[in-house]
């Protein structure tokens, strides 16, 4: 089975590149909404446990949770 060297997708007969930047934009995108899920999740797990939290925690929670949803989505995408 080949494999375009700019995209990684099927060669077959009919294949067209997207292009790279598409590829690189569409991967942005969607770690970037896997990034917000975690985060929504994360703040209502907060909630959840304290009833109410003060500003540095819930800011230390949100970047916690980005840092870790970044490199649960990177090593993923491996």
């Amino acid at each position: 089975m080949a494999t375009c060297p700019k995209c990684h997708g099927y060669l077959g007969p009919r294949h067209r590149c997207v292009g790279l930047w598409r590829l690189r934009l569409r991967r942005a995108v969607s770690a970037t909404i896997a990034i917000l899920i975690a985060l929504v999740l994360a703040e209502g797990a907060l909630y959840l446990i304290v009833a109410n939290p003060s500003e540095l925690l819930v800011g230390l929670v949100a970047v916690i949770t980005m840092f870790l949803a970044q490199a649960i989505w990177s090593a993923l995408q491996q």
